[in-house]
């Protein structure tokens, strides 16, 4: 069976798609179309132009054409923004489509514009309701779906790899790290300001972002801050085996934030290293539920105290990390994936 998958980013910075279109890969004739060059097996790139009135839709038509050149028995797509196309071969030819909501796309920071927003928030209904089968990546997206159309849907969590995340930590408990986008809402400024009062321990910063330059504006006085930059996915579970503990501090203001599962919480499981976060509900589930981790409020004094104790019950958080390291993992995932495919076989 031949399948198409849609993707309006680039692939090389895609961990889920890459996994999925890996998993897919095993068994049926897979082809994918993205922005920008992946470089690795039938993936197609579909350029797109620097005038935003016309970006979604010329991108639309060439995915259109693409696809009908395809011939796909499945179509699958990740979030609204390829959406139409997958919803018109659905309707011109009976094409089977899956929905892989990664976020909620009418509800990105871009799209607030209320007409802009409406917009979108049509298309993601529509699409909620006409895709054959709706994937995402937390039990409260699902939940929000379910809110919103009452359907079913189905939970793919982005965990790693074994394959490839196959590196333990041997890094010392007061070297810590974060991972990811340097953005609003994230809690970054607050990590900082905590790291500056804590004597003995030390934070890396691995990512790149907008609020990098006022980041580093933040630290500039304090030795025990490191910014990193961007590290190459292939190169990520190396360096994060660096590190003893990692954080992550989302604030929860977006809804998307809110309701969603950072990546980085199960990388940092998959070297081994126990993580502070903060107390939104699915990473306070996982922090709980695993032992692996401290659920926190977001404010400078509960970040530095969860730190603390983190540190003094080191052993104790590890040893849960290192136990769920070989649950949290994508191959147990991928039957999840397989079995909703041979639906439509």
């Amino acid at each position: 069976m031949r399948i198409v998958y849609t993707v309006f980013s680039n692939l090389k910075y895609d961990q889920r798609v890459k996994q999925e279109l890996r998993t897919l890969s095993k068994r049926y004739d897979i082809y994918s179309i993205s922005i920008g060059k992946n470089g690795k097996g039938k993936n197609l790139e579909v350029s797109t132009v620097n005038f935003p009135a016309l970006r979604f839709l010329i991108v639309w038509v060439k995915l259109f054409f693409e696809i009908n050149r395809i011939k796909p028995a499945l179509i699958f797509f990740a979030d609204i923004n390829t959406a139409p196309p997958a919803l018109l071969c659905k309707v011109l030819y009976n094409i089977p489509i899956v929905f892989d909501m990664h976020e909620i796309g009418s509800e990105m920071k871009e799209k607030q514009n209320y007409f802009v927003k409406l917009f979108w928030k049509t298309i993601e209904f529509i699409t909620l309701k006409n895709a054959d089968s709706v994937i995402t990546v937390s039990n409260s997206l699902a939940g929000y779906i379910k809110a919103k159309v009452n359907r079913g849907v189905s939970v793919l969590y982005n965990y790693p790899s074994k394959a490839i995340w196959n590196v333990i930590s041997m890094g010392d408990k007061r070297n810590i790290c974060y991972v990811g986008n340097l953005s609003e809402d994230r809690g970054l400024e607050q990590i900082v300001r905590a790291f500056k009062e804590l004597n003995g321990y030390n934070l890396t910063i691995i990512g790149g972002g907008k609020l990098e330059k006022k980041l580093k504006f933040i630290a500039s006085d304090a030795a025990n801050i490191t910014f990193r930059g961007v590290v190459a996915a292939e190169k990520l579970p190396a360096e994060i085996a660096k590190y003893g503990a990692g954080i992550v501090m989302n604030e929860g203001k977006s809804v998307n934030n809110r309701l969603g599962l950072p990546n980085k919480i199960f990388q940092y499981i998959a070297t081994g290293i126990p993580f502070v976060c903060s107390n939104l509900p699915e990473m306070k589930k996982i922090a709980n539920g695993t032992g692996a981790g401290i659920a926190c409020s977001t404010d400078l004094e509960n970040i530095k105290k969860a730190i603390g104790t983190l540190a003094e019950n080191y052993d104790i958080f590890q040893k849960k990390a290192m136990k769920y390291r070989e649950i949290f993992i994508w191959e147990k995932q991928e039957k999840i994936l397989l079995d909703l495919v041979k639906r439509y076989e």
